[in-house]
């Protein structure tokens, strides 16, 4: 992967001088350079070309990635809020949305035509150490997906073993590339989610259906101290812990600036919540404490975290939603 091929890439699809999508692209590389994900992408993208898109699900990090996306490997655009016009490149980014499905109709203030709105603000920290992608396709699709799989890294002379937990629903794809990195594919048979739960605030905006599928995809994220919060307004629907990166975002915006490069505990605190390890072992009380009193956390999070059991990426939350939604 080299700059000139990040370049072309940039400019095929946002035009000359976008140097935001550009410097994307290089921490992009910097974070996966030697790794197996790029090849994996192009596979992905065949795959979904070969399948049809509205037939694969792709999970995981590879939400999290511009490159897979311009490649074609999911359709979940993780830059901020953006405007785009298809018809001069002209770029502009916008902070007063949430989601840049949410943002009004605009006319390129370039050329005239109409804009194209896009981006779901995922980082790209979660490419670091990533090796895997996750798919899952439809009942009748596993099996003739698993064997394509197999056959295109046959053709590109990659080693493949098919991991101990392989069933007729799952299949672990382990590949040896012919440089000695191991990357792997995770397959599953698509099965319908859970319904949202009854009492949830009406989804109107594309952030709020973002939101809506957090809560159908975690476990114990929405319950009657959530709802009783978010009625008496002491919360915003938009606020709720739904995604794994919420809790992280809570914690660092209570985190003093001078803190935040040498501390890890945000970090450490939201895998142990999207994990459920509070809510199976209860809260250590030093770790209370820390919330309460050194970050001063309202009560109410602090709460949400002691009962939450699992959480979602929100990436996965974005691609199910996008996924539902073409379906």
């Amino acid at each position: 992967m080299t700059k000139d091929f990040l370049l072309r890439l940039t400019e095929e699809h946002y035009g000359a001088g976008a140097f935001p999508v550009y410097g994307r692209l290089l921490e992009e590389q910097r974070l996966t350079r030697g790794g197996p994900l790029l090849p994996m992408w192009h596979c992905t993208a065949a795959l979904r070309r070969a399948f049809g898109e509205d037939s694969v699900l792709v999970l995981g990090c590879t939400n999290d990635s511009l490159l897979a996306h311009l490649l074609g490997a999911t359709p979940v655009n993780p830059l901020p809020p953006h405007y785009h016009c298809p018809n001069c490149h002209h770029l502009s980014f916008d902070a007063h949305a949430d989601d840049g499905r949410d943002l009004p109709d605009l006319v390129c203030p370039e050329c005239g035509a109409p804009m194209a709105a896009d981006g779901h603000n995922l980082r790209s920290r979660s490419l670091i150490g990533e090796s895997v992608v996750s798919l899952q396709v439809p009942q009748e699709r596993f099996a003739p997906v698993c064997a394509w799989l197999r056959d295109y890294w046959a053709q590109r002379d990659c080693q493949t073993d098919t991991e101990p937990y392989s069933d007729a629903e799952v299949m672990g794809l382990r590949l040896t590339l012919p440089e000695g990195v191991q990357g792997m594919f995770e397959v599953r048979v698509l099965y319908p989610i859970d319904p949202l739960p009854a009492d949830v605030p009406p989804l109107h905006t594309a952030y709020r259906r973002i939101k809506g599928m957090g809560l159908r995809l975690a476990t114990d994220a929405w319950t009657g101290a959530e709802r009783d919060t978010v009625e008496r307004g002491r919360m915003a629907f938009e606020d709720v812990l739904t995604f794994r990166e919420d809790v992280y975002d809570l914690l660092r915006q209570h985190t003093p600036p001078k803190q935040r490069r040498e501390n890890g505990l945000p970090r450490a605190i939201s895998e142990d919540v999207r994990k459920g390890k509070y809510a199976a072992q209860g809260m250590p009380k030093p770790v209370e404490n820390y919330l309460r009193k050194q970050l001063r956390v309202p009560a109410h999070y602090i709460e949400s975290m002691k009962h939450i059991q699992y959480l979602p990426r929100k990436g996965d939350c974005v691609g199910r939603m996008l996924f539902e939604g073409e379906k």
